[in-house]
């Protein structure tokens, strides 16, 4: 997934709402924060998936795989403009903060 980050910001802003993503690239256009899957944990099971078929096992055999980790992107000074503080245990265990050019991980 390769996200084009020219998109226009976070569509809540408009409406004075915070925004509650599914990606840090949400976060990265306004949202206040996301819960989204390790989509590296996803690449590695899904390349192992792939592994297995190209090795001959049918592709229906395979048990579905629930990505067990979740990330937490935030942006505090999102937040800020509307009136809320992101608590500072919750930025400190944040996956990513996005702020001042920070990029997620």
């Amino acid at each position: 997934m390769v996200p084009d980050l020219r998109v226009q910001p976070y569509p809540v802003q408009q409406y004075d709402r915070l925004g509650i993503g599914v990606s840090p690239f949400e976060v990265m256009q306004g949202a206040v924060a996301s819960f989204y899957p390790d989509f590296q944990e996803g690449g590695v099971v899904a390349g192992k998936m792939i592994a297995r078929v190209l090795k001959g096992e049918s592709p229906g055999t395979i048990p579905f795989y629930r990505l067990v980790t979740t990330k937490v992107a935030v942006n505090p000074a999102e937040a800020g403009k509307m009136g809320v503080t992101v608590p500072p245990d919750v930025v400190k265990q944040a996956d990513t903060v996005v702020g001042g050019g920070a990029q997620p991980q």
